[in-house]
């Protein structure tokens, strides 16, 4: 099950606690490793998300035909891949 089936209604948001496991931040622009551990069981998701490049939205990405994202922020300042470049 994907991250999108997961988020379907407003309901299941509300009621999303885990935790985020990843590397930690590096220079590399095009990778990114980590899982995302969903811990309660009023989520119709539980266990664990693999991660990668694919969910990632590096700082400064302008997004285009998207009614709406879920995010979640884990490098901020000095610690973003862009100002490690």
């Amino acid at each position: 099950m994907g991250l999108h089936s997961m988020v379907d209604q407003d309901s299941t948001l509300k009621h999303l606690q885990g935790f985020i496991e990843c590397d930690l931040p590096n220079p590399e622009l095009y990778e990114y490793r980590g899982q995302m551990n969903v811990t309660n069981s009023k989520c119709k998701f539980g266990g664990s998300l693999t991660l990668t490049e694919s969910q990632l939205l590096p700082k400064g990405v302008k997004l285009m035909n998207t009614d709406w994202i879920v995010g979640i922020v884990a490098y901020t300042g000095l610690d973003t891949k862009l100002m490690m470049n």
